[in-house]
């Protein structure tokens, strides 16, 4: 049913990591998880430590993007088409999902009443409200990640360009220190209190989490240095030894490690001191396997992310006024059961998808569809 081929020469996954496929995957079930809800989120919910799954989705997405167009790519102007079309397809996808929900609580008024909370701006103000989505300064709750994946892949070719002139110490003190001033600034709370006080900032602070990001670009392009030093002994001691000191402390049932969990939206330092001793160890468990190794499942879902991680937006509003109901009815394993179907109709939608556009692309290249494609 799903492509589970293996990376064999001739096929579009030949040169694709399919270890960080699976890898993103992982991540995309886990916030898929943590987003519903539940019991199972005892498990999902930062198990490791300080470090939730979007830390290591962003770090991913910068570390892909560094190999996908900042490497592969010797023409400065093909990065820049590359990375700005990358960009505007993710806006795209933005604009999708900000207006198609709207419009359908609309078309369905009882829609209306589960996603006041989380809409609310849409129906007191709608134009205003969506004029605030264009300009990305209104990100509704789980609506937040793709704007800011946007701006990071429209200023990618600058890093690039830097990157290239040997600018690396410089790009890390200039991204360092934005992450500093984001502990006491939002730009886009900012903005939002400048126009309008109904506009929601979204979760993730930009100017935090751009350091994230950077990261994975400025690991990717030195990985190969960086990989011979956490080989040695020492260190893969001394990083494991610093990984048990959080997880337990993240597992201590006290009231200050409810807070340390959920401050999450400006990546403060424990966090990010956390994510730096936790990475290099995951980095060298990769390299155990080959690039052809992968998890089926998860694989599949990380190859496709952008579209997974929009399905399971959608999926979180139209399942939302079942939630309760299968709560109170089941319990927490009835409900664990209902959110592993959730996570399982992603790979399934996902399948549909391509199978439709499969059949589109074979019908416009044999005439079929030729007339209707011309009208559409």
């Amino acid at each position: 049913m799903f492509d589970f081929t293996h990376n064999k020469p001739g096929t579009i996954y030949e040169h694709r990591d399919r270890r960080i496929d699976s890898l993103r995957g992982v991540f995309l079930v886990i916030m898929t998880i943590d987003h519903f809800g539940g019991y199972l989120t005892k498990f999902t919910q930062q198990p490791l430590g300080y470090v939730s799954a979007a830390a290591g989705f962003v770090f991913i997405s910068g570390y892909v993007c560094f190999q996908a167009y900042g490497e592969s790519i010797d023409n400065y102007r093909k990065k820049l088409s590359k990375t700005v079309h990358r960009g505007v397809k993710i806006y795209k996808y933005h604009i999708f999902i900000v207006t198609i929900i709207p419009i359908i609580s609309f078309m369905i008024p009882e829609y209306i009443g589960y996603w006041n909370r989380l809409l609310g701006g849409y129906y007191r103000s709608p134009v205003k409200t969506s004029l605030g989505e264009i300009f990305l300064v209104h990100q509704p709750k789980y609506m937040d990640i793709l704007p800011m994946y946007f701006v990071f892949l429209i200023l990618c070719p600058l890093l690039f360009f830097l990157l290239e002139k040997q600018k690396t110490k410089q790009i890390l003190v200039f991204s360092f220190s934005l992450w500093a001033a984001g502990n006491f600034l939002n730009p886009i709370e900012f903005l939002d209190n400048c126009f309008s006080t109904q506009f929601n900032p979204g979760f993730f602070n930009i100017f935090s989490w751009q350091f994230v990001f950077v990261l994975g670009v400025i690991v990717s392009k030195h990985r190969r240095s960086l990989l011979k030093k956490i080989e040695n002994r020492f260190m893969l001691f001394s990083l494991f030894g610093l990984n048990v000191l959080f997880f337990y402390f993240r597992h201590l049932d006290t009231n200050i490690n409810d807070v340390l969990v959920l401050a999450r939206s400006d990546f403060p330092a424990f966090r990010l001191l956390n994510f730096a001793v936790l990475c290099p160890l995951v980095a060298f468990c990769l390299t155990r396997f080959p690039r052809s190794a992968f998890l089926p499942f998860f694989e599949y879902l990380g190859r496709y992310s952008l579209q997974i991680y929009t399905i399971h937006i959608l999926l979180i509003y139209f399942l939302l006024p079942f939630d309760w109901r299968i709560r109170d009815q089941f319990g927490p394993y009835g409900y664990s059961t209902y959110v592993v179907c959730a996570v399982l109709c992603l790979a399934i939608l996902m399948h549909f998808y391509n199978t439709l556009r499969r059949l589109w692309k074979e019908g416009s290249r044999d005439g079929r569809f030729a007339t209707l494609r011309r009208r559409l």
